[in-house]
């Protein structure tokens, strides 16, 4: 598989699974939701806690899980910037998403 249909692709997949964890009311994801953030909460305050319901923060976060997941299965050089790129275009995406 070429490089950019792969950055395509984990970037299709990083926002798909955003928007499931920001926006949509879907009730075991805003149960699941809630309880990180109070774990978060409880363990390291407040400040971090709004780090899970913050849309750029949220987006961050699953990009950095996305590109993990992908870079396990399949070696990506400089995985650094792999996550700076779909980080990027999901925050990008996400931004104009909830304009």
């Amino acid at each position: 598989m070429s490089y950019p249909l792969l950055l395509v692709l984990m970037v299709l997949a990083a926002y798909r699974v955003w928007r499931l964890w920001a926006h949509d009311a879907f009730p075991p994801v805003e149960k699941t939701r809630d309880w990180v953030e109070q774990w978060v909460a409880r363990r390291f305050g407040n400040a971090w806690a709004a780090g899970v319901s913050c849309s750029a923060c949220s987006g961050a976060w699953v990009s950095f899980a996305v590109v993990g997941a992908v870079w396990a299965v399949r070696p990506l050089p400089l995985p650094a910037l792999w996550f700076g790129a779909v980080s990027t275009l999901v925050i990008l995406i996400a931004q104009r998403d909830d304009d």
